[in-house]
């Protein structure tokens, strides 16, 4: 039952047994955690204060309700490291795209559905890492990356106008061996690239996209790619659920 000495409410008292009931594997991903009349029996509390103790649990992205069976521990498939250097390099003639080919290697299937691709004024940051004149333009292709049919990522790639008009890029289609191999092609070659990465709270239409349990945060990642002499070839916005997704990266050192 709840301590009525303890400073923390009722419902946080709840919330905390449970949350280290998950924590400890005492319940276990998948596992149902205790119903409603149950948690009221256990800790003695009313009904509307086990209710809230749980709606904590569900906000933390810890559990979720399945409707008409109950409230259960989350079940995570987690996502490999996105590595700065993984994507950057071009496959060969005849393989697939990077995405594809390194999900297979780790027995994942790997595909995306293209949202929109066009001409746009992009956003001021990624203008300025673009270099792009005043009232410049660029194409934007917008997708949502998929493993084994579920959304985890959103990606935005935009690229200079003058620089991919009449290729591939503008297309409403994938890219044969992915858009590093369309640049390439065009005699832009993907030589470095700069990430800017930070964590905030989705936007309800990133959480609906990305299947996101409430008060989950996501990572974001702006990555400017250069080519030979620093020219800017594209930017990427990447949009990354918080709670399965971790970010490793490899730093020489020189």
């Amino acid at each position: 039952m709840v301590n009525p000495g303890d400073p923390r409410s009722p419902y946080r008292q709840v919330a905390d047994a449970l949350r280290a009931e998950i924590t400890s594997g005492a319940l276990r991903p998948g596992d149902p955690i205790p119903s409603n009349t149950t948690i009221m029996g256990r800790f003695k509390i009313s009904s509307s204060t086990a209710q809230r103790a749980v709606r904590i649990l569900v906000s933390e992205g810890l559990v979720q309700g399945v409707p008409g069976r109950g409230v259960f521990v989350r079940t995570k498939r987690p996502f490999w490291p996105e590595v700065v250097t993984r994507y950057l390099s071009v496959p060969p003639e005849g393989e697939r795209a990077r995405w594809i080919t390194e999900s297979a290697k780790r027995g994942r299937r790997a595909d995306q559905r293209i949202t929109f691709v066009g001409e746009v004024e992009p956003p001021e940051d990624v203008a300025d890492n673009l270099r792009l004149p005043e009232a410049g333009t660029a194409v934007v292709r917008k997708r949502v990356m998929l493993l084994d049919d579920e959304p985890v990522e959103l990606v935005e790639s935009y690229y200079p106008t003058d620089l991919v008009r009449g290729s591939p890029i503008m297309e409403m289609a994938k890219i044969p061996r992915g858009a590093y191999a369309a640049l390439l092609a065009l005699g832009y070659p993907p030589r470095h690239a700069h990430d800017v990465v930070y964590a905030r709270m989705p936007t309800p239409d990133e959480s609906r996209a990305l299947h996101l349990a409430p008060g989950t945060p996501v990572f974001c990642i702006i990555r400017t790619v250069l080519s030979d002499d620093d020219r800017p070839i594209t930017v990427d916005v990447m949009v990354l659920g918080g709670d399965e997704n971790r970010l490793e990266y490899e730093i020489p050192i020189v």
